[in-house]
Formats: structure tokens, C-alpha cells, sequence
């Protein structure tokens, strides 16, 4: 008995959908939750128009038996003529008005049921693209620590695809049949009335029928669901990687063997789909048989219980019933195993959801785009600052303290995995101290770009560039007539573009590719501080900017860099020695920890290692003591 309650409990619609149900159902506003109550309600009043048809028929039936036998009406039939105060007419016109009422019963009926149907799914698509939208937007302006652990592809299938499968193909099908389940008790309960019997022959041959198919279908569709939300994020990631890699692919002759990779999991995925497509018609063939099989059974047992005139009477109801019992049993089977076969991809998106739940949404006012940053001194202060990353074992920067003055530049240096890129994200605002603060002008990072946006610059080691011109990668996150061509002008000057700006065939406006496949790696450097420099920044922070560049391309950059001294505040991060000795204060890290800070030449001074690149770079530094100022 245990095992049969358990495989019940297991296999029960509304027990296994229920939970997540109501997980989406907490995500709506409380006006939309007010909503899909009042559809719930109006729809539920719709029902019982299914029921009024229902039993219309029924009369038909038994008024149509009478004519035959030539008797008059009787029980329930007669009570309907009285009540519409017809029976003064003839037989022939009191089958007509059943008969018209019962056609605009069931035709007002489905016209309501479209109506509501389209209001329902209008209004879920638009909360899908709010709460979708939403979604990204706390994405993008979350702390970057908590999406380190997902993937690009697994993040935008989660915000995207899965996100409308959580709406449109778990919650509104489960709504749906939440109508459906309230319609198919309406009709039970009132066939009960009329006759226990047939209630109860209904009863059993639908719900057992359905329900040994769900419990079927059930756990299957979970697992096609499940299996799907995982080849497709391991598909996009795949495909995505070979896009990104494909010159290593080229040169190791893997090129094929990666397309068949990703050949081979598409197949698979299309396999999954196939199956998941098949499984309402399942659902579908069983029903139909049920209803055939239902009508010989009950109007065996009609005939050998009741008179001719209630039997008929009874098969007019249950073929009445079962022309809304099957398709309604039909929808709620085919919404539960939707909803299931769905429930991997909704999960993964309210995980998501609850994770970002409490990202607070960044300052959505207008932008500037004079770029004037009024008021705005770029002082860097950096108490006490320790940060660790979750479920390290030791902290990735500890006790920082550092101060630039404005329109000073400070160049960091360290080995690799020292932590200076983890600082950079703290000063961008990108993640947030675990202990101590960080004061931009006074204020908190994230403050400070919500109060003076675009005050910051910021170049990366490796340049992000979009399939576009080069004005579009320049103005990314601008509208296209939202920034002068004198703004670009000056920033493409400022970065050494304008040459080679000025040699392609439709200058700005020229495209370069996807991710600047036809730019070379010095000029997609240049193009990235040209963008950092848009702006026109307070304070500029270069992430190993100058890396990607050959000397000459190097010299032409440090030559604008060099210019910046004195007019903005600059934090650079390098490796390479010719970027540190304009800077007024170098900073070396290690270990999660300042070693050590002064000018270029008392960090050479301290730090053997740099000491001798720096002889050998640097022959000037030979001719006299090393100590020397």
C-alpha cells in the first residue's frame, strides 16, 4: 500500500507542478497576480455554460425519444419546458428552441473561450518580455563574482529561452489547466446530480485512463525536458567555441572532426524533439478510444438499468459531456506533460532569478552626452580593502590601502594571479569588497558611475568588438545619432586612428567584421582606448592596454597615454617597463597583498627581478647609481 500511495503522490499533476507553479507565480507584480485571479474567476463562470449545453442536449435526446414513442415529457425535461414557459407550443417547436439554445450556448462558449485564451496569452507574452528584460538587466549590472560559475551561452539560454518556457510553456499551461480541471469538475458534479451512475462511469473510465497515461508520460517528458535544456546549452557553448577557436581548429586539421562534434549533438537534440512532439498524439489516439469505448459501455449499461426513454436520455448527456470531457482531459494531459517537459529549463530559470533577486537595478536616468562630468575630481581612496572571492580559501586581495590624487597616474604591477585585475573590478564597480571601501570622489564606485556616467574610461587587455562600423563599436551603448562625428573625431585622433580611419573605403562607417575580423590586433587595441576615450573620462584605468601592440604601435599609444599625464587621472595596469616610468607612483602586488609602492626607480630598486629588465631594457639606467633621482 505504501508503494502504490508513493507512486500516487509521485505521479499527481498537481502535486509535482504545484511547487513551481507558485515559485512563478511570486515573480509577478501584485496588479498582474490581481489579474490572473480575476481571469481564473471569469473564466470559471464561463464553464458552466458547458454545463447548461450539456444538459440541453440531454433534453433534445429525451424530447426526441418522446416524439418517437409519441409520449409526453417527463422528470427533468419537463421541468426545462416549464421553466421556459414553452409548453403550450408544439413538439416541433420546442425542439427548434432547445435546439437554438444549445447552438448559442456552446457557440457563445467558444467565442469566450478565444476571448479569454487570447487576453491570457497576450498578457503572459508580456510579462515573459518584462520579466525577460528585467532579468538581463540585473544580469548586466549584477557583480560579475556571481555569474563566474555559467557559461556566456548558459546565461543567455537561461535569460532568453528559458525564461519563456517558465512563463509560456510551464506556468500558462498549467493555468490553463487549472480552468480545464475546474470546467471537468462543473461537469461531473452536475452530471451527479442527474444520475450517480453515469457520474460514476465517467468517472472511472476517464480519470483512470488519463491517469495511467500521465503516469506514463510523466517521468518520460521530465527526463526528454531535462536531456534537452542540456544538449541545447551544450550546443550553443560548442558552436560558439568553434567560432572562437577556429583558427586552432584550422592549423590542428580539427576543423571537421568539430563541426561532426557539434553534428552529432544537433542530431541528438533533434531525436529529443521528435519524441517530445510525439507524446500529445499519444495522449490524443487514448482519448479518442476512451470516448468509443465509453459510449458502448454506458449505453450497455443504460439500456440494462433504466427505460428506453431515460437510457437515451443518458447517452445524449454522456456523448454530450464526453464531446467536452475528452478534449478538455486532452488538454489538461497534454499542459502537464508541456509543463514537465519544460519544468528543466523553467528551473533553471527561476534559479537564476533567485540568485539575481536581490541585484539592486542600476540608475536608469539620462544620459549626458556633453560629457562635461561638471564638478567631478577624480580621487582615488582605498581603505583597508580586502576582498574574496566565493568559497575561496584565502582572500584574492587583502588590507589594500592606496590613494591617487586627481590627475595623477599609478601604474600596477605584479606577477601573474597577484590580484590586479581583481583590484580593477573593485575600482569599476564591477564587484564589491568584502571588507573595507573604495571612495571615487567621495562616493562608492557603482555611486559614482550612477551620478557621473562615462567619467570612468576603461581599456581592456583583450578589445570586445560587436559585428558593425567602426562609429558603432565607438558608441556602444549610445544611439546611432546620439553622439557628434566631432566627438569620434577626437577620440580616433586621440588613440592615433585617424590614418588608418581615413584609408577605409567609407571611413567610420566602414565594417570590420565580427569581432574585428579584419582589423589587426595592434589597431583593435587602438580602437578600444579610442572607444574609453569617448567620453572623455575623468579617470582612465588601462588593463594591460598596450600588450596586444608591436613598438610602434606601442610608442604611438604611450605617446597619447603620455599626454594624458597631468590633464586626468590614470591607473595602469602592466607589465612592460616603458608604460611605468611616466607614472608618479607604482604600486607592486603579490599574493593578494602590496609589497611594496614608490616611484619607478625605488621599486627597481626594491625588487631585484625588475632591476635587471630593467638594466637591459633600459641602458640609461647603467650609467648611474640605480638609487639616483
Amino acid at each position: 500500500m505504501a508503494c502504490i500511495y508513493h507512486r500516487l503522490m509521485k505521479n499527481l499533476p498537481v502535486l509535482s507542478l504545484s511547487k513551481t507553479f507558485i515559485q512563478i507565480y511570486y515573480n509577478f507584480e501584485q496588479r498582474d497576480k490581481r489579474r490572473i485571479k480575476i481571469l481564473l474567476i471569469l473564466q470559471f463562470f464561463s464553464n458552466i455554460l458547458d454545463v447548461i449545453g450539456i444538459f440541453l442536449v440531454g433534453i433534445i435526446g429525451a424530447l426526441s425519444v418522446n416524439g418517437i414513442q409519441s409520449k409526453a415529457a417527463s422528470g427533468i425535461t419537463l421541468q426545462a419546458i416549464d421553466f421556459f414557459r414553452i409548453s403550450e407550443l408544439s413538439f416541433q417547436y420546442i425542439v427548434a428552441i432547445f435546439s437554438i439554445m444549445t447552438l448559442v450556448v456552446f457557440i457563445f462558449r467558444i467565442i469566450l473561450s478565444l476571448y479569454f485564451t487570447k487576453i491570457n496569452l497576450k498578457f503572459l507574452s508580456l510579462r515573459f518580455g518584462l520579466i525577460s528584460g528585467d532579468l538581463i538587466r540585473k544580469i548586466l549590472t549584477s557583480s560579475r563574482e556571481n555569474l563566474n560559475e555559467k557559461s556566456t551561452q548558459e546565461i543567455i539560454y537561461t535569460s532568453t529561452f528559458a525564461t519563456e518556457s517558465m512563463i509560456l510553456r510551464v506556468f500558462s499551461p498549467y493555468l490553463v489547466t487549472i480552468v480545464d480541471a475546474m470546467l471537468l469538475i462543473i461537469i461531473l458534479f452536475s452530471i451527479l446530480i442527474y444520475s450517480f451512475y453515469l457520474a460514476l462511469i465517467i468517472i472511472v473510465i476517464f480519470g483512470l485512463i488519463s491517469y495511467l497515461t500521465y503516469s506514463r508520460l510523466n517521468n518520460y517528458s521530465f527526463s526528454l525536458g531535462k536531456e534537452s535544456t542540456r544538449l541545447a546549452i551544450e550546443s550553443n557553448n560548442e558552436i560558439a567555441d568553434a567560432l572562437d577557436l577556429y583558427r586552432e581548429l584550422h592549423v590542428r586539421g580539427r576543423t571537421n572532426w568539430s563541426a561532426e562534434k557539434i553534428r552529432e549533438n544537433r542530431l541528438e537534440l533533434s531525436k529529443i524533439s521528435a519524441k517530445s512532439n510525439f507524446i500529445p498524439s499519444i495522449s490524443r489516439y487514448i482519448i479518442e478510444a476512451t470516448v468509443i469505448f465509453g459510449t458502448f459501455f454506458v449505453a450497455a449499461i443504460q439500456f440494462i438499468l433504466k427505460d428506453a426513454n431515460t437510457a437515451i436520455a443518458g447517452i445524449a448527456i454522456y456523448l454530450a459531456a464526453s464531446s467536452r470531457i475528452a478534449p478538455t482531459a486532452l488538454r489538461v494531459q497534454q499542459n502537464l506533460l508541456q509543463a514537465k517537459n519544460n519544468l528543466p529549463a523553467a528551473t533553471s530559470a527561476l534559479s537564476l532569478i533567485k540568485e539575481l533577486g536581490t541585484t539592486p537595478i542600476g540608475d536608469n536616468r539620462a544620459y549626458n552626452s556633453n560629457f562635461n562630468h561638471s564638478n567631478f575630481i577624480g580621487d582615488i581612496e582605498i581603505k583597508n580593502m580586502s576582498f574574496s572571492y566565493k568559497n575561496a580559501n584565502k582572500p584574492a586581495l587583502k588590507n589594500i590601502n592606496i590613494s591617487i590624487k586627481d590627475k595623477n597616474t599609478v601604474a600596477v604591477i605584479g606577477p601573474t594571479g597577484a590580484g590586479k585585475s581583481t583590484l580593477i573590478n573593485l575600482i569599476l564597480g564591477l564587484q564589491d569588497p568584502s571588507s573595507g571601501e573604495i571612495n571615487i570622489f567621495g562616493t562608492k564606485p557603482k555611486v559614482t558611475l550612477e551620478l557621473w556616467p562615462g567619467s570612468i574610461g576603461y581599456v581592456a587587455q583583450t578589445i570586445n568588438l560587436i559585428n558593425g562600423s567602426i562609429k558603432d563599436n565607438l558608441t556602444v551603448g549610445f544611439a546611432k545619432d546620439e553622439i557628434s562625428n566631432e566627438i569620434i573625431d577626437n577620440c580616433i585622433k586621440d588613440a592615433k586612428l585617424t590614418q588608418f580611419v581615413s584609408s577605409l573605403p567609407f571611413g567610420i562607417d566602414t565594417n570590420i567584421g565580427d569581432k574585428g575580423a579584419n582589423l589587426s590586433g595592434g589597431q583593435k587595441q587602438k580602437l578600444g582606448i579610442a572607444r574609453a576615450l569617448l567620453t572623455k573620462p575623468k579617470i582612465l584605468i588601462l588593463d594591460e592596454a598596450t600588450s596586444a601592440l608591436d613598438a610602434v604601435s606601442e610608442q604611438e599609444v604611450m605617446e597619447t597615454i603620455n599626454n594624458l599625464n597631468g590633464k586626468i587621472t590614470m591607473i595602469i595596469i602592466a607589465h612592460r617597463l616603458s608604460t611605468l616610468e611616466k607614472a608618479n607612483t607604482v604600486v607592486y602586488i603579490d599574493n593578494g597583498a602590496i609589497l611594496h609602492t614608490g616611484s619607478f626607480k625605488e621599486i627597481i630598486n626594491m625588487i631585484p627581478e625588475i632591476n635587471k629588465r630593467a638594466k637591459l631594457l633600459i641602458p640609461e639606467l647603467n650609467e648611474k647609481p640605480i638609487n639616483e633621482n
